[in-house]
């Protein structure tokens, strides 16, 4: 299809949307595959489309030039409002039912135990964000012993000096912020922009890490299937070898090239990628413990072939994983 007929296509979505009185925002994701095309190509050629699609601009400046489009827009704007206009009449008569009746025993409501449920919900919320800022800061104090232990260790001026004692440090990409966002919103394409800044902040700081010195680093792909830490407990309780590991939910094999392009001082670098063959125990383990990962996550890792040692590893495993790992 012509450029002039997608752009047009997508225009007609984007109107017909907002014209049926939908209040739910459209997404890229949504708009291209109804347009069929793909996400990049709506990025390189209707870009200056995103503000409608994202309801930013008012949909009035793309019927503008188009009167066959304007005419119709004109007549579903007035069935919308006569729509509206009756649903307005109905929920204010409802409302007002409602109020009174809520008045007459608001007294009797609040001493049954509202006021607690209020101050329950608002204590629960206090403590989930000190429970949240501490383990941030946790991992800050984490992130910086391993720096400082780096440093006093490559005492040597040369580039890129091994170290000799044994350190064992992680570094995990922090989606707990992303899921919840994504919870309130089912924004996909913000999720997505949450979670590669996630992952960039986690190289940036393994980058600063490597320039310490030589270490062993051994990247964990999170397929969302088994636990980060149980693995760590497992394969790492007692180290042979200094070691920075590495939590990594990247799904697609060219992210995972990215992310590992630049690792010099990684002396070996190895990738663990859990695997297991029965559905009904990826999705127990799922269920129980990723209930927070949008859907989109599962259906790229089963989607996405699983990576090769050619993808610039020294060394490859793929470890079956069972129910509780």
């Amino acid at each position: 299809m012509e450029p002039q007929g997608t752009e047009a296509k997508i225009i007609k979505i984007i109107c017909d949307h907002y014209l049926s009185g939908a209040r739910e925002r459209l997404t890229i994701g949504e708009v291209s595959a109804r347009a069929n095309i793909s996400r990049q190509a709506f990025h390189k050629t209707y870009i200056h489309l995103k503000p409608f699609l994202t309801g930013t601009r008012n949909i009035d400046e793309l019927l503008l030039g188009n009167e066959a489009e304007l005419g119709r827009a004109l007549l579903k704007s007035q069935k919308l409002i006569r729509e509206t206009q009756a649903e307005l009449d109905e929920v204010r008569a409802g409302y007002m039912s409602e109020f009174k009746r809520l008045e007459a025993n608001l007294v009797t409501t609040l001493m049954n135990g509202d006021v607690l449920i209020h101050h329950s919900k608002e204590l629960t919320s206090q403590l989930k964000k000190k429970a949240l800022h501490n383990e941030i800061l946790k991992r800050q104090v984490d992130e910086k012993e391993i720096e400082l232990s780096l440093t006093k260790l490559s005492g040597s001026k040369s580039p890129l000096p091994p170290i000799k004692d044994f350190i064992v440090d992680r570094l995990q990409v922090d989606l707990r912020a992303a899921f919840t966002r994504f919870s309130e919103t089912q924004d996909l394409d913000e999720y997505y922009a949450n979670k590669t800044d996630a992952v960039t902040k986690v190289k940036d700081k393994l980058v600063r890490v490597l320039k310490k010195g030589v270490i062993r680093v051994v990247i964990f792909q999170d397929r969302f299937i088994s636990s980060f830490e149980k693995f760590v407990v497992k394969n790492f309780s007692v180290p042979t070898e200094s070691v920075i590991i590495v939590q990594l939910p990247l799904a697609s094999r060219s992210e995972i090239r990215n992310f590992i392009h630049g690792l010099v001082g990684a002396k070996p670098l190895d990738l663990f990628v859990p695997y297991c063959a029965s559905e009904p125990v990826i999705k127990a383990q799922r269920g129980f413990s990723f209930g927070d990962v949008p859907e989109a996550e599962f259906r790229s890792f089963s989607k996405e072939p699983m990576p090769t040692i050619q993808d610039g590893f020294d060394n490859l495993c793929i470890f079956q994983i069972e129910q509780g790992d």
